[in-house]
């Protein structure tokens, strides 16, 4: 298994100058929020930028995603959790995204980095299924950080 992940690790390709930008940012003023948003093609992607984290001694934060999205193999689901990752609804319900947002705005405000992946259903071609759900977490997003102001 060690050999493996080392493999995989191997052709990884990290940007050390930018995550070296966010972790000055973070360590200049605790009060500077940073939210980070990918897209993500696979549930790896989580681990990646965890590890990408890691490596370069930057607090991880949460990460929010759709449940919709969540591979649905518990195992996976498992280590989601136990690295800060938080599963929401993705719905047109007001109610709904009222909680969401309320727990994204927490979520931002007592942590320095937050990671929003914004696609609920993920792309296997690399194009969005369904284009308007990333507006659900952008949404949330943009309605927390105002509330936070």
């Amino acid at each position: 298994m060690n050999k493996s992940v080392t493999r995989l690790l191997d052709g990884l390709h990290i940007d050390m100058i930018g995550l070296k930008n966010i972790k000055e940012m973070t360590e200049r003023d605790r009060k500077t929020k940073i939210i980070l948003m990918p897209m993500f093609k696979s549930f790896s992607d989580l681990f990646i930028l965890h590890y990408a984290n890691y490596i370069s001694d930057i607090e991880m934060g949460f990460s929010f995603g759709y449940h919709n999205d969540s591979p649905k193999v518990k195992m996976i689901e498992r280590l989601a959790r136990r690295v800060g990752f938080i599963q929401l609804k993705a719905n047109t319900n007001q109610h709904i995204n009222y909680v969401n947002q309320t727990l994204i705005e927490e979520v931002i405000g007592n942590n320095s980095i937050t990671t929003c992946f914004q696609n609920e259903i993920r792309p296997r071609n690399g194009k969005i299924k369904k284009p308007f759900y990333p507006d659900y977490m952008v949404k949330n997003v943009l309605k927390a950080y105002t509330n936070l102001k």
